[in-house]
């Protein structure tokens, strides 16, 4: 009956997660509107060059495993409806968000799979139904917002880095019980060093922003030749997992090693952006701050330092410790507080170093309670504190508080997106209907299935620029960096569109700061009416 119970509860998580996710992606509304469809039409598009077997122009993640996901399934759906349009690459560009939905709940399904494994992994191994919940509970412990709108919700690298990191947590897992109680069927150490390398090239694959996981092997694996074999494996699956853009290689490898500042970031910046990052990850923080004190104080006392040597758990949570170390680092050199979704692989570790936290912990109770002789009621105080039940009870009360406060977030964020797509949706209907015959300008920030494929074509070097052409013959895009438009394919001057439609042209998208561009005047219709532009507007131009 516990058992069945438990099973049942391992089941109950995902199911959930995938209800809210599916109410988010329903919330967020269409891929197109505003930011909406970065990176999610670059990867699109990207899949597609792929599935037509022309190559991988976006490699800057580089993402070459969800690239390659897309274009398999892009190419199964298209052979499921090829009745309805036989040319693959027009039935794609004319149904963006159709195939979109389709990679979303595919790379969702990935996920929920791997949380379903993960959890009863866990509880064939630990036979602990708490450790496997809070292990399914590691995406969304320490960011759950992340992880539920900007992860799940869509078809992007952070997506494929969650599959991974619950693989990774599943062979950590194995590994750590078979290490401990005995060799049993997994206890090969060529087997975890396989495993550990495959792993670690795929999510390598799919973002750097893995790469701080690597820690974590070169210090769990027993011997120095596993390590070098684990590098070895690394690279060997790295390379493998990336040959979709083998002829990309060297240019590729010159923006991997260029990327970051052009100088040395100033220290006082660089220790004010690792601050923020903590400051606004508290939760995370705290595990970080608790496990440092925990290995501090196991490898500085005399009397823990013993089973804190003799125990994976402790050498496990100086693993996980560094990893996330490494991440807040890397990040930090980049961003200001903001973006925490590329902190989302070590976010992840929380789960697990919340495990690890308690195992140390009962470890170095067990050792104090042997070692050290106390009254009667001293001793009964500290076997309620040490005991496991004691500690994971305080653990699942905090993490019930956080989830209610996450909860208040996550829906005051799905009210504004409601608004926010609304309004944005209004602006772009009365541009459609209001200006049929008008020439249309976007720009960053527009909210227009054509100005998204148009930014997804151009991370892709423009491969389907002239079915996108004949698909928007009176539709430019402007660019707010070199104050130029151009339509699909070229640049074209505005004296050339001026021409052409006379003040038959508007411009849409986000509330300019100034009224003029391009020396034009620009005429806001919408200005005055705050709850109509907040988001978004349209201008007239007057042509001089």
């Amino acid at each position: 009956m516990k058992k069945s119970l438990g099973s049942l509860l391992l089941f109950i998580l995902p199911f959930i997660m995938t209800l809210a996710t599916v109410y988010i992606v329903r919330t967020n509304g269409l891929n197109w509107l505003g930011k909406n469809y970065y990176p999610v039409y670059p990867y699109l598009l990207s899949s597609l060059n792929l599935a037509r077997m022309e190559g991988v122009p976006l490699f800057h993640h580089p993402g070459t495993t969800m690239q390659s996901t897309g274009a398999i399934i892009l190419r199964v759906v298209h052979g499921l409806r090829i009745l309805s349009e036989p040319n693959f690459q027009l039935d794609v560009l004319k149904n963006p968000e159709f195939y979109i939905r389709i990679l979303n709940y595919t790379a969702l399904g990935f996920n929920v799979l791997m949380l379903t494994t993960l959890g009863f992994v866990t509880f064939w191994y630990t036979k602990s139904i708490t450790t496997a919940i809070i292990l399914q509970l590691s995406p969304f412990i320490a960011g759950m917002e992340e992880t539920f709108f900007i992860t799940l919700p869509h078809f992007r690298p952070e997506a494929f880095l969650l599959f991974t990191s619950e693989l990774f947590f599943i062979f950590l897992i194995v590994q750590n019980i078979s290490n401990t109680k005995g060799p049993g069927k997994f206890s090969s150490d060529t087997f975890f060093v396989i495993c550990f390398a495959v792993v670690s090239g795929f999510g390598l694959a799919t973002k750097a922003s893995f790469s701080p996981y690597l820690v974590i092997p070169l210090i769990i694996l027993p011997k120095l030749r596993h390590r070098i074999k684990y590098l070895f494996g690394t690279v060997l699956s790295l390379i493998f997992f990336t040959l979709p853009l083998i002829k990309e290689y060297p240019q590729f490898l010159r923006g991997f090693f260029s990327q970051g500042p052009e100088k040395i970031i100033e220290p006082h910046l660089y220790l004010f952006n690792m601050w923020s990052l903590l400051v606004n990850n508290k939760l995370f923080s705290l595990f970080l701050f608790i496990s440092i004190v925990i290995l501090l104080i196991s490898y500085g006392v005399e009397k823990i330092r013993k089973i804190s040597s003799e125990n994976l758990c402790f050498r496990l949570l100086w693993a996980v410790a560094l990893s996330q170390l490494i991440g807040v680092m890397m990040v930090a050199r980049y961003i200001t507080g903001a973006g925490n979704y590329l902190l989302l692989p070590v976010l992840c570790l929380s789960g697990v170093s919340l495990i690890l936290i308690e195992e140390c912990l009962s470890s170095i109770g067990c050792e104090l309670k042997i070692d050290v002789e106390w009254g009667d009621e001293a001793s009964n105080s500290r076997q309620i504190i040490f005991s496991a039940g004691g500690i994971w009870l305080v653990i699942i009360i905090t993490i019930c508080c956080l989830f209610l406060v996450g909860k208040n977030k996550m829906i005051t964020y799905s009210e504004y997106k409601t608004i926010e797509n609304r309004q944005r949706l209004a602006v772009y209907h009365k541009a459609q209907e209001e200006y049929k015959n008008y020439a249309k300008i976007y720009y960053f920030g527009s909210s227009s299935p054509a100005y998204a494929l148009f930014l997804g074509d151009l991370f892709n070097r423009k491969s389907n620029s002239k079915i996108l052409e004949q698909m928007y013959p009176n539709v430019y895009f402007y660019d707010h960096s070199s104050g130029k438009i151009s339509d699909c394919k070229n640049e074209i001057p505005v004296e050339q569109i001026t021409s052409k439609h006379g003040e038959k042209i508007i411009f849409q998208g986000p509330v300019f700061k100034g009224d003029k561009i391009l020396n034009l005047k620009l005429r806001d219709k919408l200005r005055g009416n705050k709850n109509q532009n907040r988001f978004e507007t349209i201008y007239e131009i007057d042509v001089p």
